[in-house]
């Protein structure tokens, strides 16, 4: 989080102490639609309040540091995936991820001056611009999100046609998506400024947000939103969870270390169960690739993965 000194001071003021109470609130919306039909879902939402106080002599200046820590601050979040317990009206009252706080949006201040008596004697409300979120260098990236194997998800899911990798927006990035269940065709612009501002965690449909576009087994949280590298940590976390399912469902038949890549990948990206990358053929003794596979989502981050170790 950026270092933010707030001042404020009482004009002509002259009768001693006074002690200001501040508010610093951060405030973001993150549009989302449905998958495939791309309809509006529900967006998530955060409120972030810090609080504290300052003082200063009559109409001396007062400089208050905003404390980006759980302790005695006031947070909601609300909206998990509509397909998740709670769904849109899940709220969380608290920062659950460390006392260090990382959050976006839209910024507003109050402050609150009362004299030596603690009765109210000015206030004042002002908007503060946003905070908003800037990427890593590739190098750093490339460092923290090993080993290889892994990276390769990062690199498919976050490249947006440049060298960089991206947790956050470079600007109002807006996407076309088209889709098709059976004989319906859905399709739709996702424009930046509502779904994929400027400064904001990069989103793919349905719910995926950052660098490994953390979608809904499980969510994002707070901190893989605005934080890029525990957006890589939660990433990891899936592969590895989605690998050992994988090795444990093929274990019955003989697989090389390709086949579980690719099945991994798949996995990542949809349901180990549903649409498993590969089926096995008892009749050639072989693993087929699985023909009603919604997307190449395994071969596709496989050919990802075989380009960054050469």
């Amino acid at each position: 989080m950026p270092a933010v000194t707030c001042q404020a001071r009482l004009n002509n003021y002259k009768r001693g102490q006074v002690t200001f109470d501040w508010e610093y609130w951060v405030s973001y919306k993150l549009n989302r639609v449905f998958w495939p039909n791309l309809t509006d879902a529900c967006p998530r939402i955060g409120h972030s309040g810090f609080m504290g106080t300052s003082t200063a002599n009559s109409d001396y200046t007062t400089n208050w540091v905003v404390p980006f820590k759980r302790t005695n601050n006031n947070f909601t979040f609300q909206g998990k995936h509509p397909t998740q317990d709670g769904g849109c009206n899940a709220i969380i009252n608290d920062w659950t991820e460390g006392e260090d706080v990382f959050t976006g949006g839209y910024v507003w201040v109050k402050v609150t001056a009362k004299n030596k008596d603690n009765n109210i004697i000015a206030w004042d409300t002002l908007s503060a611009n946003k905070i908003l979120g800037s990427n890593p260098s590739p190098s750093d990236v490339i460092q923290y999100a090993q080993p290889v194997e892994f990276r390769a998800i990062i690199a498919h899911e976050s490249d947006i046609k440049s060298n960089d990798f991206v947790q956050f927006n470079p600007n109002d990035r807006d996407q076309y998506y088209k889709t098709k269940v059976k004989n319906t065709v859905y399709k739709r612009w996702l424009m930046g400024w509502q779904f994929n501002p400027k400064g904001y965690p990069i989103y793919g449909p349905p719910n995926g947000f950052g660098l490994s576009q953390i979608d809904n087994s499980p969510s994002a949280t707070e901190m893989q939103l605005w934080n890029w590298q525990a957006n890589i940590d939660g990433g990891k976390n899936i592969f590895y969870n989605r690998m050992n399912a994988i090795k444990t469902k093929m274990k019955a038949h003989p697989t090389t270390n390709e086949e579980i890549l690719k099945a991994t990948y798949q996995a990542y990206n949809s349901d180990i169960n549903t649409y498993p990358f590969f089926i096995w053929n008892p009749k050639n003794n072989q693993w087929d690739i699985n023909p009603n596979l919604p997307n190449n989502y395994g071969q596709d981050v496989y050919n990802k993965y075989l380009k960054l170790i050469q």
